[in-house]
């Protein structure tokens, strides 16, 4: 069974003056659902170029899975990977729109996601392939709130058991 947890994507860069209280929210319900439903394998939608793109050596998911003792796995593609998926990154949108992913002005992330959209399909088969050696297990996927819904149709589709277990966003 695998359960998805949709998060903001800001809980990956909370950094020491960052808001607390959501992280410590998703802490608590990533381990009332770990013991709960006896998971074995947490698997996020994050990559290891994400992490060094961001600075971040363990994303708080990576972190609490680690303290839990269960299993870790990163399932979304690297810039390597995107391209031979034909799937382009966000700062490849962002440069295409004319926008400077480092100095944002309000509203040019809306537009690089919907922009993005498109490709999102080709990701979330992406995170199934990886998943699926590990479909006999409980597990917990974590993903950008906005993939929940889409991510569970593909599941349900692909015949797989899945609940959207919760939407913190």
């Amino acid at each position: 069974m695998i359960f998805i947890i949709g998060i903001k994507h800001d809980l990956h860069q909370t950094g020491p003056f960052g808001d607390k209280q959501p992280l410590a929210d998703f802490e608590e319900l990533l381990g009332k659902v770990t013991k709960e439903e006896k998971i074995q394998l947490i698997a996020e939608e994050f990559s290891q170029d994400a992490a060094r793109f961001w600075n971040i050596e363990k994303t708080p998911t990576q972190t609490f899975a680690e303290k839990l003792g269960v299993d870790y796995i990163h399932v979304d593609p690297g810039i390597k990977e995107r391209k031979t998926l034909g799937i382009k990154s966000r700062e490849e949108t962002a440069s295409e729109l004319g926008i400077d992913i480092f100095n944002l002005a309000p509203g040019d992330l809306d537009k690089i996601n919907a922009n993005s959209k498109s490709y999102d399909h080709l990701r979330e088969e992406e995170w199934l392939r990886r998943l699926t050696p590990h479909a006999g297990r409980q597990v917990v996927f974590v993903c950008g709130f906005e993939h929940t819904q889409s991510f569970f149709n593909l599941l349900i589709a692909k015949g797989y058991k899945a609940t959207v277990y919760k939407i913190l966003s």
